[in-house]
């Protein structure tokens, strides 16, 4: 009798955690399809004033903060205030490129796709 009951409790916990998995996975797949499809947006910077602008975006396991300067409607500089990451550190020099082309549609780091994305959906936040 207790080796059914058991058996029963083993089974509902293997069912549980097989949908908390699968769940994930597609949780998953889908935020990574979303940011894959997103696109990034040139801002105006005639638009844009003087000042420090924040923005933040995360998708899963990556999230950014940045930090924008303008002055005299030029990005001056653009400071990683946090980025979580899995292998997606070599993407940070994605702001260098942000400063030197002054836009926010820059290439992609190669190899670090999602982060990079992520870093750059960050300024545009920042700025917009």
């Amino acid at each position: 009798m207790k080796k059914r009951r058991l058996g029963k409790i083993l089974l509902i916990i293997v069912l549980l955690l097989a949908v908390t998995i699968v769940g994930a996975y597609l949780l998953m797949n889908r935020n990574l399809g979303k940011l894959a499809d997103a696109t990034i947006v040139n801002v105006d910077m005639g638009k844009v004033t003087d000042g420090e602008y924040f923005g933040k975006y995360t998708v899963l396991l990556v999230n950014v903060k940045v930090k924008v300067i303008v002055k005299d409607h030029l990005i001056e500089n653009v400071l990683l205030l946090r980025h979580d990451n899995g292998q997606g550190k070599t993407s940070e020099r994605i702001v260098e490129d942000v400063i030197a082309q002054q836009r926010t549609n820059v290439d992609i780091i190669a190899g670090a796709t999602y982060s990079s994305k992520v870093i750059l959906k960050a300024i545009e936040n920042a700025m917009q």
